[in-house]
């Protein structure tokens, strides 16, 4: 049986460094001049408030996304 839908994004965008991917949810964390850090880590917050989860690997030549909403 199925116990949630799995949302999976993928880009070749040549993904994220790899002393950096752990940091990425966190509040205030950004790689970009002039960003606030605040995009992901909304979206992490907002997901684990709905029962889900979200996370992020390196694959290939980008990133992928998974989003886990519950059943």
């Amino acid at each position: 049986s199925i116990d949630g839908v799995v949302l999976e994004i993928c880009d070749n965008a040549g993904g994220i460094e790899e002393d950096l991917i752990d940091s990425i949810f966190e509040s205030n964390f950004t790689t970009k001049k002039g960003g606030t850090g605040m995009g992901l880590y909304l979206s992490k917050t907002i997901m684990e408030r709905l029962g889900g989860d979200i996370s992020v690997m390196n694959k290939g030549y980008g990133v992928k996304f998974s989003l886990k909403f519950k059943g």
